[in-house]
């Protein structure tokens, strides 16, 4: 007797597997790993913008963050400042907080407590300490004290740089692109931990600052 053949069709998945997200997100995390060890933004702040933010930071100052929020929150608006060797050393992603209002590409500021927005003006980083996140898991961030009329309300807001999951991931520069608006920011500084990484190492003997601006505030 002939053997029937089976007129049962394999069943074929669609789309991708649990393991190839997983390969993905792996690879996206190292690229960009690799990218941040690499790169320093060609379209850092003009000569003016520096001079200016200069003129209201201390004397005491080794390094200055200049955060311009005025660009897109997925390009690179974070910069790092050596004031004695007159040059960019660093650049980032940095996302801003997420309240009043504001829009993945567009931020609302506030120095009011429970705005969760970001606030302009300078800061100087204080003591390196750690929040608590996820369980059983210390994240380590700088607290900031303000000390501009814009800002003055930092401390008791509990304003930080520390590292989140979405700038991680998306170090680099995507032209056209907003990061998402997360509660990763309530208006702290949410960066990469490659960049979190790179502001403790030039934080060692202290003397830090940022400066975050928003176009025209900055001449304000």
């Amino acid at each position: 007797m002939k053997k029937k053949k089976s007129t049962k069709k394999k069943d074929k998945k669609g789309g991708w597997g649990a393991g190839t997200w997983i390969c993905a997100v792996v690879l996206l995390f190292l690229f960009s790993i690799i990218y941040s060890f690499c790169s320093v933004s060609f379209l850092t702040p003009d000569d003016r913008t520096v001079l200016m933010v200069m003129t209201e930071v201390p004397k005491d100052a080794k390094y200055v963050v200049m955060v311009d929020f005025s660009k897109p929150s997925a390009q690179e608006r974070l910069y790092i400042y050596d004031v004695k060797g007159h040059k960019f050393v660093y650049s980032g992603v940095v996302q801003h907080g997420l309240g009043r209002g504001s829009t993945a590409r567009v931020p609302k500021f506030s120095n009011e407590i429970g705005s969760k927005c970001s606030s302009l003006g300078l800061y100087r980083l204080a003591e390196l300490s750690k929040i608590h996140r996820i369980k059983h898991l210390d994240i380590p961030c700088f607290r900031l004290d303000g000390l501009s009329k814009t800002n003055s309300n930092a401390r008791r807001r509990g304003l930080l740089i520390h590292p989140s999951l979405t700038a991680t991931l998306l170090p680099f520069e995507i032209w056209g692109v907003a990061l998402p608006l997360t509660s990763e920011s309530e208006g702290c500084f949410s960066v990469s931990a490659h960049t979190m990484m790179k502001i403790a190492e030039l934080n060692l003997d202290g003397n830090m600052y940022l400066y975050a601006y928003n176009g025209e505030h900055i001449w304000q």
